[in-house]
């Protein structure tokens, strides 16, 4: 999933695959995309994005992010969406905000239907599906971890309450994987570049309550994301006309959690 900034727009790309979250709808044409912010700041503590919504630390280079949260309830009857047109949402951790190294759970309303899927990406290649059982209130555990001495990264998804999950080596999907930020977001996927709107409609997730989120920097720095060994921006979801999509909580536990709140679909 990658960002994507209003002013200054960089894109990091997950898309959903059509098997993986419209089986039962009978499927779609199209997936959709997660990835980088869209993003146009306004203050200097907090950028507004039409599709990220949660916190990235950045200003130096990263080498591991951990989170924990609960799969949150969609409102179906509220945000219903249709097979075509799925209302979705992907909650996550990563690393970078261009190449995008990332790994969490999705969720989307079909015709009043829901569904959920577990995936990571490694992008530009497309997300993958293990094909892990996922259900509203499990405890899921996501970290990526960039091991440096291999050159590679190790995703790793637990869901903690079936016992369920995956651990993943994989190497830079691009030219080069700069790990320039680590962050745990809410976002609301994109479209394909042939779609005529950006984003699909926000699926009402209610509230997600991320926890235990722990940050590493290269020089091997441990910290949340009030560390003062790096910045923090929070991340508002927000419209092209400036109306709140999802609302971000400010952070507790030390900096170790923050809430997400759906406020509209699009």
């Amino acid at each position: 999933m990658s960002i994507a900034h209003r002013v200054r727009p960089f894109v990091l790309a997950l898309a959903i695959p059509v098997a993986a979250l419209t089986s039962a709808a009978g499927g779609h044409a199209g997936s959709p995309g997660f990835g980088g912010p869209a993003v146009s700041a306004r203050t200097a503590f907090a950028d507004f994005s039409p599709n990220w919504g949660g916190y990235v630390a950045s200003g130096t280079k990263f080498r591991y992010v951990q989170a924990t949260f609960k799969v949150p309830k969609l409102n179906c009857a509220k945000t219903s969406g249709t097979t075509k047109n799925p209302d979705l949402v992907g909650e996550w951790v990563g690393l970078d905000t261009v190449t995008v190294e990332q790994d969490g759970i999705s969720g989307q309303c079909a015709n009043g239907h829901e569904e959920y899927a577990a995936w990571y990406e490694m992008f530009p290649k497309g997300p993958v599906y293990p094909g892990l059982t996922v259900h509203q209130g499990n405890t899921i555990q996501v970290s990526v971890w960039y091991v440096a001495s291999k050159h590679e990264y190790r995703l790793i998804l637990d869901n903690l309450t079936n016992g369920q999950g995956f651990t993943k080596w994989e190497r830079c999907g691009g030219r080069s994987c700069a790990n320039s930020s680590a962050e745990v977001i809410t976002e609301s996927p994109g479209k394909s570049v042939a779609a005529k709107t950006a984003y699909y409609p926000l699926a009402d997730f209610g509230t997600t309550s991320f926890s235990g989120i722990s940050v590493t920097d290269a020089a091997v720095q441990r910290g949340t994301f009030t560390s003062g060994y790096w910045r923090v921006t929070r991340f508002v979801m927000d419209d092209s006309a400036d109306r709140v999509k999802a609302a971000i909580s400010g952070l507790t536990g030390s900096g170790s959690a923050f809430q997400t709140y759906w406020e509209h679909a699009s």
